[in-house]
């Protein structure tokens, strides 16, 4: 083989690859998730001054445009529904490669989950995998996240499994996800509008302690010695829930680990009247908030933030444009539902039948 055939063969790889990749992009299922990933990847090289990791509740609870148009600080979420707590410092490691943000907040509900339960959630599982740019940082996660008996290929290569989305190809909507990039209008944040009534336990201990599972506090250190040696600026931040015994305890004994460390922890449970949380309205499935109790713990967090963080906010040259597009975009779904609530009810007040 000459030189010329040599480069000929060379650029037909080339082309082959991309063409692979980005047809794996596209298959890949649709759905929030994916469109939140696809949104982190589209923002602007460095223009995100804090990012979000944990489960759901991460992108339930902060809304990225409220603390922009409260604080002037941007923020971005890269959760997902049951997220393994084993994946936050590879997901770290993702950020920077595209953002330097001042401040990264952790939601640390996971680490009281069952470790070995979650990886075992192979759906779950791939909501991280399967929406991560192909790199050796994907297959390194990969590789943390699934044993040797797993079948890796169908991870390494998932469109093995999405083979099946042909059909995708029929819809030019899907044809924006060819680079795994496209914005996402409220930032990654997720919606929820129903409204769950829920009566507060007063009998519980908020000062209790009860230790979480051996292996989630072996997670939970090897992420804050990866922390400490990586020098970042680290908030742990529990969002609010039906308050139950064990779970307070577990994220108090969160809370010492953290601290050990010498990191920043903030129970949002333990400042609810601080924050106007409305017990009875703001959650919607007791695990998490809706649109309601999340514009509450956003600003709430948004002055946390500001008082003991030193964010810097001047964002020249930044799509200021699209960050003031999720604060209307939100607003235009919090004020009906907010307006609709009847706040001169109180606990006595909702049917007993209606109060879990």
């Amino acid at each position: 083989m000459n030189v010329k055939q040599a480069l000929r063969a060379l650029i037909f790889i080339i082309i082959t690859l991309f063409i692979g990749v980005s047809l794996s992009y596209i298959l890949r299922s649709n759905g929030d998730v994916k469109n939140r990933f696809t949104g982190f990847y589209a923002e602007d090289r460095n223009t995100i001054d804090v990012m979000i990791y944990g489960a759901s509740p991460a992108n339930a609870t902060f809304v990225p445009g409220v603390l922009w148009h409260e604080k002037g600080i941007t923020s971005y979420s890269l959760s997902s529904n049951s997220q393994s707590a084993i994946a936050i410092r590879y997901l770290i490691d993702e950020t920077y490669k595209y953002q330097h943000p001042q401040l990264l907040i952790i939601e640390p509900r996971m680490f009281a989950s069952d470790i070995e339960a979650n990886l075992s959630d192979k759906a779950h599982i791939r909501e991280v995998t399967d929406n991560l740019k192909y790199s050796l940082l994907r297959k390194r996660l990969i590789d943390a996240l699934l044993s040797d008996d797993d079948n890796k290929i169908e991870y390494y290569a998932d469109i093995i499994k999405y083979h099946s989305n042909i059909g995708l190809l029929l819809d030019p909507n899907e044809y924006k996800h060819f680079d795994y990039s496209y914005p996402s209008s409220s930032k990654g944040f997720a919606y929820e509008e129903r409204v769950g009534y829920y009566k507060r336990d007063e009998s519980v201990d908020m000062d209790r302690v009860i230790p979480i599972s051996a292996e989630g506090e072996a997670v939970l250190r090897d992420l804050l010695d990866y922390a400490k040696q990586k020098q970042l600026n680290v908030l742990f931040v529990s969002t609010p829930r039906v308050i139950e015994q064990e779970y307070e305890g577990n994220m108090n004994y969160i809370e010492g680990i953290v601290r050990e460390y010498g990191y920043d922890f903030l129970n949002l449970n333990k400042h609810l009247e601080d924050m106007d949380f409305w017990y009875g309205w703001y959650f919607y499935d007791g695990v998490h908030v809706n649109i309601l109790g999340a514009y509450n713990s956003t600003i709430f967090l948004g002055d946390y933030i500001e008082k003991n963080f030193d964010i810097v906010t001047d964002h020249e040259g930044l799509d200021k444009a699209s960050w003031d597009g999720a604060y209307d975009e939100f607003m235009l779904r919090y004020e009906p539902l907010y307006a609709h609530v009847d706040w001169k009810k109180n606990y006595s007040g909702i049917p007993e039948d209606e109060l879990q």
